[in-house]
C-alpha cells in the first residue's frame, strides 16, 4: 500500500460509492435516531470525507490511513458506529486479509460498508505488478467477510463489488445503545439482521 501512495495520485476517488454508502448510513440514522460516527478506513486524500459531509449532516467522519501522508501520523482510530472501507481490500496483499478485515471488525460498532475491485487496476506498483494485487471474485470476498460480519447488502458492478455489513451479535448492541427505546419499528436493521447472518 505504501508504494501506492508515494506518487502523490493515489486515494482520491473514495466518494465514487457515496450514493450507495449514504443509503446505508441513513438507514443507520434512522435506526439509531441520533448522529452516527464514520471512520473511513483507507481513507486517502479524504474525498469519501468531504463528500459524506456534504450530503449528511447526522454523519461525522473520521480518516484513517497509515499510507497517506496527511494522516500517517494519527493514533490508531477508536470504534466508530460505521467503518467504510472503499477501494482498500484488493490492495492489501493476501496474507494480510484476514488481519485487516479483523481490525476493521473491531472498529464497526453496527456497520461496515466495503467497496471492492475484482478486475486489474489502472495503475501498476513500481515492481511491475498491477496495483490490485488480491483480486478475487465477489463470492471468495463474501465468505471472506461472512467470517467477520453477515452480510446484509450487496451489488455487483463492473469490476467491483460492494458490501453492506453489520455484525453477528446486532441485536445486542443496537440493544446496549438504546436504540430500541427510542424507536418502535427499530428501523430497516432489525429486519437485515435475520437476512445474513451464520
Amino acid at each position: 500500500m505504501r508504494l501506492l501512495h508515494e506518487d502523490g495520485h493515489f486515494g482520491i476517488h473514495g466518494y465514487t460509492d457515496i450514493e450507495w454508502s449514504a443509503r446505508s448510513i441513513i438507514s443507520l440514522i434512522c435506526t439509531l435516531q441520533r448522529p452516527v460516527t464514520v471512520l473511513d478506513y483507507g481513507a486517502g486524500a479524504g474525498t469519501y470525507a468531504e463528500a459524506v459531509h456534504k450530503v449528511l449532516s447526522w454523519a461525522k467522519v473520521s480518516c484513517y490511513d497509515p499510507f497517506y501522508p496527511k494522516w500517517k501520523d494519527l493514533t490508531d482510530p477508536e470504534i466508530h458506529d460505521v467503518v467504510n472501507c472503499t477501494d482498500v481490500m484488493e490492495h492489501v496483499e493476501l496474507e494480510c486479509v484476514e488481519n485487516t478485515l479483523k481490525y476493521i471488525a473491531q472498529r464497526a460498532r453496527f456497520m461496515a460498508l466495503f467497496s471492492i475491485g475484482t478486475e486489474d487496476a489502472i495503475k501498476t506498483l513500481p515492481d511491475g505488478r498491477n496495483a490490485h494485487i488480491t483480486q478475487k471474485s465477489p463470492r471468495w470476498w463474501a465468505d471472506k467477510l461472512r467470517e467477520h460480519f453477515a452480510i446484509v447488502d450487496y451489488a455487483l458492478t463492473d469490476g467491483m463489488v460492494l458490501f453492506a455489513c453489520q455484525p453477528i451479535d446486532m441485536t445486542e448492541r443496537l440493544r446496549a445503545d438504546g436504540a430500541y427505546e427510542r424507536t418502535e419499528l427499530g428501523g430497516r436493521l432489525r429486519l437485515a439482521e435475520k437476512v445474513g447472518g451464520k
